[in-house]
């Protein structure tokens, strides 16, 4: 199997067990089309474990940090 085969079924498997967004789903295609793995995130964040974080989560932690940014500098 080829990485590019690994990491779209990787993907597959990825978008079938969990609620995406269509615009997620679009980010996401970018990400691995690039020849990126679903469980990786180009910020390198990690989470509380220090443990990596898969790239949404990456991604919907640093939208939550930035509307947390937002909100302290704006009141």
């Amino acid at each position: 199997m080829t990485r590019k085969t690994y990491i779209e079924r990787e993907a597959a498997e990825y978008m079938a067990n969990g609620t995406i967004s269509m615009t997620e789903r679009e980010e996401l295609l970018d990400w691995i089309e690039s020849g990126n793995s679903v469980l990786t995130n180009p910020w390198l964040m990690a989470d509380e474990r220090g443990n990596p974080m898969d790239y949404l989560s990456a991604v919907r932690t640093a939208e939550e940090l930035r509307i947390q940014h937002l909100e302290c500098h704006t009141s």
